[in-house]
Order: structure tokens, then sequence, then C-alpha cells
């Protein structure tokens, strides 16, 4: 009753095509390792930095400066200052966050911010 219509299989059921020059159904598999021992003796997801050498960028610098200009600067007029957009600000405020640069005091309305450590202390 077919005739000459091709069969369509389920998509589960079909062999996949090749991708990016990969053939999934003729993967040669083996136990040998993919490197020649380049990493003997390291161990696996050491820090990169150990936070000894932590440096801002200019535009974390600059709300920095802003913020210790100014305690108790809101977002919009650090956005207005800078010139930097709403995320850039909002990264820089992370960052300098994180670093343990500044911390909120109080609320996002009625708080300002504290400078914990100046970027000249390190």
């Amino acid at each position: 009753m077919n005739g000459n219509k091709a069969i369509r299989l389920p998509l589960h059921r079909r062999k996949p095509r090749l991708i990016c020059g990969w053939d999934l159904w003729n993967v040669e598999e083996s136990n040998e390792p993919i490197n020649d021992g380049e990493n003997d003796g390291e161990t696996k997801n050491e820090p990169i930095n150990d936070g000894e050498n932590k440096v801002l960028s200019d535009k974390e610098n600059t709300v920095l400066s802003l913020i210790n200009d100014n305690p108790s600067i809101t977002t919009v007029t650090l956005i207005e200052k800078t010139g930097f957009s709403r995320p850039t600000i909002e990264r820089a405020i992370k960052k300098l966050k994180i670093l343990k640069y500044i911390v909120r005091i109080g609320g996002d309305k009625g708080g300002h911010w504290e400078i914990i450590k100046h970027k000249d202390s390190l």
C-alpha cells in the first residue's frame, strides 16, 4: 500500500547524521588516557588565582572612587556620572562586594556604602 513512499522511522530509531565531522555510531572506545602525562602529580581544579593579586578594572576603580566620594550614592547616580550601563555598574558593585572593598549598610533607599578597604592598601 505504501507504493513508492519512503517509510520514516521515529526519531529515536534513526541513525544520527554527521555532526561537526563526528560519526556518533562509529566512535572507537578506549580506556587510554588522552594526555601524555602532562598533568602528572597535579590535582584537578587548582585555583588559578589564590586571591593575592586582586586587580580592579578601570570601571571598578571609577565606581569605587565615586562611592568613596559619596557613600550614599545610588545606582542611578553612578550610571549618570559614569555613562556605564546598569549591568556594568551592578557587576562592578558585585565584584567590589566579593573582594570586600565595600559593604552596604541599610536598605536600598535609606542606606549607604561603607568602604572596608581602600584600593591603595593592597
